[in-house]
């Protein structure tokens, strides 16, 4: 788990969310850990950092790339503790959680990525998958 002691409420990886009344909607494409402001954030396993950054819907980002086209997305963090290009090893602190960008609270969305797919996080939290290994 990225976020020890994190509280998940309802995984709702693929559900229709709407936002503010909108008319448009988009499918939750991760997994939201509830837990307070500053608590740390950890790599969830070896790679090499793509993304450091603030954006618009997604606040305080971090992406690591794992190797063999798996990625994960760290989102609403409020500080960021690595860089692009940094590597990171499983456990290592890449930020702390916030409620950064499009958020409704303090939490850390947490995302996976094969080749571009969005998978259920839950797959990798709970079986565990072989990645990219650093010495």
């Amino acid at each position: 788990m990225p976020v020890e002691g994190g509280r998940v409420t309802e995984i709702d990886f693929g559900k229709k969310r709407f936002v503010n009344n909108s008319p448009t909607s988009y499918r939750h494409n991760g997994l939201d850990i509830g837990h307070d402001k500053g608590e740390p954030v950890m790599a969830s396993n070896n790679g090499r950092v793509l993304l450091a950054d603030f954006l618009i819907e997604t606040g305080n980002t971090v992406i690591i790339e794992h190797g063999f086209g798996l990625k994960t997305w760290y989102y609403h963090m409020d500080e960021l503790k690595v860089e692009a290009n940094d590597w990171v090893k499983k456990g290592d602190i890449i930020g702390t959680v916030g409620s950064t960008g499009f958020s409704t609270g303090p939490h850390l969305h947490f995302s996976a990525s094969i080749n571009g797919v969005f998978i259920n996080p839950v797959t990798l939290i709970n079986e565990g998958v072989p990645l990219l290994l650093l010495e």
